[in-house]
């Protein structure tokens, strides 16, 4: 996928600043990533279901290696002087975006749900902790 050495390019017209854009593209994609990362670790944290999490870290996985992927694609193609539109990654993004949107109302729409997954499991680690007390007073 990358380069192994850094490449210099000749600034001509608007190559460099094509090429900058293209890491800046790059950049926010990189962001999109952390933030999915970051619902999947909150869903997590208020006690939804592992596979939902596991779907979303995957999926900011997903966008990292395809934002990856995409970055050294255009990179090449504007070394030649092309410019590839990208028509399939925009309809993709709008599908996954429908898909997430139902997602997400399904959890909303069962937030009763999540609040007793939550409150079982501070349950669970209240006990956790009571018992790792107890272990601790029986040894010391």
């Amino acid at each position: 996928l990358a380069p192994s050495t850094p490449r210099i390019v000749k600034n001509t017209s608007s190559q460099a600043r094509d090429h900058l854009a293209n890491e800046r593209t790059f950049l926010a994609f990189m962001r999109t990533a952390m933030s999915i990362f970051a619902i999947g670790v909150g869903l997590h944290e208020v006690g939804a279901p592992t596979s939902v999490c596991a779907t979303a870290l995957l999926g900011g996985q997903l966008v990292l290696g395809l934002s990856a992927q995409r970055y050294f694609r255009v990179a090449r193609l504007l070394d030649e002087g092309l410019f590839r539109v990208n028509t399939r990654g925009v309809s993709a993004l709008w599908v996954l975006q429908g898909v997430a949107s139902v997602g997400i109302a399904t959890l909303l729409l069962s937030g009763e749900r999540l609040t007793s997954f939550a409150a079982e499991r501070r349950q669970l680690r209240t006990q956790q902790l009571e018992l790792a007390r107890a272990q601790h007073r029986l040894i010391g």
